[in-house]
């Protein structure tokens, strides 16, 4: 018993030493952290409270200390909890840029405008599936809805806001940095590319009045608004964020990602047997990127065709391509990005849903699936202990959960 123990520990420190430099990889979700405006409007001053972190500061290692906590976890014979499963739909891409924006600062307004989208507009796909059946991706629209504001120098589409995105892009080609700001309680802050295209963000508070403003930075390193306006939204389903392509969840009807995920799952019904499919795949086929994790750069998301092409990525590009095949599939998945144990590194995992009872066999790894659960295939990938690594997983006092996505 106490080599296999040993045993482990031994195997867990392995995949778990991976993780020196995944806290490098933490916050460049499009940037949860806040850019810090001071000014809204032409002139006058704005605080903007951050319950986000700063993603510049990005810091630590913590591998020693996370091996040595699963080791007391596995010695002292911890069980697992959480792990998860879901449905999602799998539509249209969020173009990887955005354009335009103006240098001088704009007055800050506001509308509480409500979605209004017309039918051969309107995203369709299925509710979660009764009896076993399989459940349907959802297909975002490409172009505008009827319901869009904008000011000088940016566009927010707001006619999708009850499946839980909102679409926004700049109206011409600037050299200027811009930033997003979604706030509803909390703040989440992203990237806004200024190269071209409409990116889509998520609406992952839950129901109620949002704040959305487009920021562009000034000479001074500081922030002003150039668009902002509040809405009221009523999410069609709690899950509805997580059915959907994002800035960071980037894939389209086209990607191959999806393409491959199709093609895995082809004359499977049993959900369980899908999820665990792609979750397999992604954990076999990717392997970790040591050299991404020394050199990542503040403001990376993650490429997930290409990563997939390459056969290797960080945390959050496991996170990305784990959720991004299964939202195709129809199975909400949510990105997560937060601590690992001790609070010494930072890490990306994944929540999945499935509405039943059972079990996901995640290369021999089971995890149980009832609502939302914990599915980190980062650590499944870089262990060949299933059941230490199960262990790790399912104690939920080894992970802090920070930003959801």
């Amino acid at each position: 018993m106490k080599n296999k123990s040993l045993i482990f520990i031994l195997a867990l420190a392995l995949a778990i030493s991976m993780f020196s430099s995944c806290s490098k990889d933490s916050r460049y979700a499009g940037s949860s952290s806040g850019p810090g405006p001071s000014s809204g409007g032409s002139s006058g001053s704005v605080s903007v409270g951050s319950s986000a972190v700063n993603a510049s500061s990005v810091t630590s290692s913590g591998a020693s200390s996370i091996a040595s906590a699963v080791s007391r976890a596995v010695s002292s014979g911890l069980s697992g909890g959480s792990s998860s499963t879901g449905s999602s739909w799998g539509g249209s891409s969020a173009a990887n840029g955005s354009s335009g924006g103006q240098n001088q600062a704009q007055s800050t307004t506001s509308s509480n405008a409500s979605a209004s989208v017309p039918a051969s507009q309107t995203p369709t796909g299925s509710t979660w599936p009764a009896s076993g059946s399989v459940p349907s991706a959802l297909s975002v629209p490409n172009l505008d809805g009827n319901n869009v504001y904008k000011s000088n120098t940016a566009s927010i589409d707001l006619s999708y806001i009850s499946y839980g995105f909102v679409k926004i892009r700049l109206l011409s080609k600037s050299s200027g940095a811009f930033k997003v700001w979604i706030s509803k309680g909390s703040d989440y802050y992203y990237d806004l590319k200024n190269t071209g295209g409409t990116e889509i963000y998520p609406l992952q508070l839950g129901s109620g009045s949002y704040d959305i403003s487009v920021l562009q930075r000034s000479s001074n390193g500081g922030y002003y608004y150039v668009a902002s306006t509040t809405v009221n939204v009523s999410l069609l389903r709690s899950d509805a964020p997580y059915l959907v392509p994002s800035q960071i969840v980037n894939y389209t009807g086209g990607s191959t990602a999806v393409a491959i995920a199709k093609s895995l799952v082809r004359g499977q019904t049993n959900n369980y047997q899908r999820i665990s499919t792609v979750l397999s795949y992604v954990a076999n086929h990717i392997s970790y990127d040591y050299n991404l994790a020394k050199t990542v750069k503040t403001g990376y998301i993650p490429n997930i065709d290409a990563d997939l092409a390459r056969g290797k990525g960080i945390c959050y590009d496991y996170a990305a391509i784990s959720a991004a095949m299964l939202r195709s599939l129809g199975y909400p998945t949510r990105l997560v990005m937060g601590y690992v144990e001790d609070g010494s590194v930072y890490h990306a995992w994944n929540e999945v849903y499935l509405s039943g009872k059972g079990w996901i066999k995640v290369l021999s790894v089971k995890l149980n699936t009832n609502g939302w659960s914990r599915v980190d295939v980062t650590f499944i990938s870089g262990t060949t202990s299933s059941a230490a690594i199960a262990k790790y997983i399912g104690d939920s006092s080894n992970y802090q959960k920070v930003y959801v996505y």
